[in-house]
């Protein structure tokens, strides 16, 4: 038998599908308050439904400007068949995010998921000298308060009328 040998040309990793998929809200709601991170994952995906760590296609991006997402990504190979993007939204509303392959024609769609406000309000900030407390609520974008929530982190910043140093924050 005679021994044959070749090269191919370059070879080239359709998927069969795309998916895009947004992180879970925590634990307790199906939303996310405005300036909250989470995470969007796009994905090129093989007919089992698994990433292809070789794609290195390039897919349109569709979402709301508000997401920051860049309008084109093109998968590189550390991306593995999957490309994370942390975000975080400062306006309200319900978003979802489309991917489109215009070699193929194949797309993704994310989940249509809820950003909510929340907001800050502070019911005490005027004290005598010494010691003091301040109570700060937080409230939906119904002016109700918000009393399910354990995690959320906000932050607080003091100022005083005559800047002589003699206020500081604890705890």
């Amino acid at each position: 038998h005679p021994t044959q040998s070749g090269a191919s040309g370059e070879i080239e990793f359709i998927p069969a599908n795309f998916s895009v998929e947004v992180s879970a809200p925590p634990s307790g709601r199906n939303f996310f308050y405005a300036g909250e991170f989470f995470d969007v994952t796009l994905s090129a995906l093989d007919a089992a439904g698994l990433p292809i760590p070789n794609y290195a296609g390039a897919v349109s991006i569709g979402a709301s400007s508000a997401l920051g997402l860049p309008l084109e990504y093109a998968f590189k190979a550390e991306d593995q068949g999957r490309k994370k993007f942390t975000l975080s939204v400062w306006a309200d509303g319900t978003y979802s995010v489309q991917i489109r392959e215009a070699a193929t024609g194949l797309e993704g769609t994310s989940p249509a998921f809820e950003v909510k406000l929340a907001i800050i309000t502070v019911i005490s900030t005027a004290a005598p000298i010494g010691t003091t407390e301040v109570q700060v609520i937080l409230t939906d974008e119904n002016g109700q308060r918000i009393t399910a929530e354990n995690s959320l982190t906000f932050e607080i910043t003091l100022s005083e009328e005559i800047q002589d140093g003699s206020a500081s924050l604890t705890g």
